[in-house]
């Protein structure tokens, strides 16, 4: 409690005048105009997105096995996202990668290097703050990276989350059309409409949770 009263007392103001060495890009208001007409009241982070009537979730590995341990059970992990994937998107596509770093102050932290190399070029787009009631909360600083819908492109990022590498991460075509939630042990999915919901949890019964939350 004292080390907090501290911080916020002296250090978070001070690091809150430091220059900020990433700068939000412009060019990405459309991203947040198209959010908030199409996800109103929702923040762009991952774990965040799945209170939806369009969300199921799948997981990555048989009888709900959350971590891969040998290459076999990484290429059926993979395999399972990329079959989901190219059900909701062609091969190939153009889609965007919403990526994350944290920080205790409104100036954004650069990604884990792991990150950058999963999912290079990102711009910032935007920090966010979970709980603004929690004057200890940190940052969800949002970078948005260009991939396609392709196992070169985007088996690094999967991999990567699968190891627990990273979280939040969020796929989706530029038109916001549906949301896909990787994380350590399957994927949220936030689909078009519910009735496009249905039909892919019946294609992918197999790898829905057994309990009843749907969790």
């Amino acid at each position: 409690m004292r080390f907090w009263s501290f911080w916020n007392g002296h250090v978070r103001p001070w690091l809150d005048r430091l220059p900020p060495h990433i700068h939000m890009a412009p060019e990405l208001a459309w991203l947040t105009n198209k959010w908030e007409a199409k996800f109103p009241g929702v923040l762009p982070i991952g774990h965040l997105v799945r209170d939806d009537e369009r969300w199921v979730r799948f997981h990555s590995l048989p009888e709900s096995k959350r971590y891969a341990e040998n290459e076999s059970e990484y290429e059926e992990l993979l395999r399972r996202h990329h079959e989901v994937l190219t059900t909701l998107s062609a091969p190939h596509t153009d889609l965007i990668a919403i990526t994350a770093s944290w920080s205790p102050t409104k100036y954004a932290r650069s990604r884990s290097r792991a990150l950058q190399r999963a999912a290079p070029r990102a711009e910032l787009w935007q920090s966010v703050v979970v709980d603004p009631d929690d004057e200890d909360a940190w940052f969800t600083n949002l970078f948005v990276s260009r991939v396609e819908n392709s196992p070169a492109s985007l088996n690094p990022l999967l991999r990567l989350v699968a190891d627990f590498g990273t979280s939040d991460v969020l796929l989706t075509t530029p038109e916001l059309t549906w949301l896909y939630h990787p994380y350590d042990g399957g994927a949220d999915v936030i689909a078009s409409s519910v009735e496009r919901r249905d039909l892919i949890r019946q294609e992918f019964a197999d790898w829905l949770p057994s309990n009843s939350s749907g969790l």
